[in-house]
């Protein structure tokens, strides 16, 4: 098996690059961590889709990293495609449950690796293939998590008129069904729709600083 050796990793339930990691992220050193290298259509699986290895790699990663602090999940692993390279950790069931980007010199340490390591064809599923969509950054993503939030808050309490204004003030029309308002909101918010996301949280940090 082949291994790198002192690297950090930052593991997130969503993929972030390394200059999106937060000071208060619970950022990792490792001792050492495998390193396996897959084709191009695995890696973008492994990088993008939600995927569940088979038991026998399980087998072959278990308790096959360690760190220099605290205890670590017993699967983990770095794959590679030669061109880039990702943290994966595992649960028991061989689900993917986080991932990490490398830094820049850490990667390139790997993609060094990976020239002189065969590809290895890991047996795994693809159980659900995510949307194709433009890059959306933590700050966007945290942004919409706190807009979607605020609007279920409003609906909880039956802040109806409060919905009805931001929708108004969005939009510049009118409409008094509370529920197609609110689908319309979290379809322009999926759709990443920047100008609309970016006035509806205008608006939501101006009703909350009165």
């Amino acid at each position: 098996m082949n291994y790198i050796y002192d690297i950090v990793l930052n593991f997130n339930s969503n993929y972030y690059e390394f200059y999106e990691w937060n000071k208060n992220d619970n950022i990792i050193n490792v001792r050492k961590i495998p390193v396996f290298k897959v084709d191009n259509q695995a890696y973008y699986d492994f990088k993008f889709n939600d995927i569940i290895v088979n038991n026998d790699f399980l087998k072959l990663i278990e308790d096959e990293t360690s760190i220099y602090l605290g205890n670590t999940n017993k699967y983990m692993c770095i794959i590679t495609n030669s061109k880039e390279a990702i943290g994966v950790m595992f649960n028991k069931k061989g689900l993917i449950i986080k991932k990490s980007s490398l830094i820049i010199d850490e990667e390139n340490e790997v993609l060094e690796l990976a020239y002189d390591i065969l590809n290895i064809k890991i047996d795994y599923q693809v159980n659900r293939v995510c949307k194709k969509m433009r890059f959306v950054s933590r700050s966007e993503g945290e942004k919409k998590k706190k807009i979607i939030s605020s609007l279920n808050h409003l609906l909880k309490i039956n802040n109806y008129e409060l919905i009805r204004y931001i929708y108004y003030d969005v939009f510049l029309k009118e409409e008094k069904d509370v529920n197609r308002i609110y689908d319309e909101l979290i379809n322009v918010i999926d759709k990443n729709e920047t100008i609309y996301i970016n006035r509806i949280n205008s608006i939501l940090e101006l009703i909350s600083n009165h």
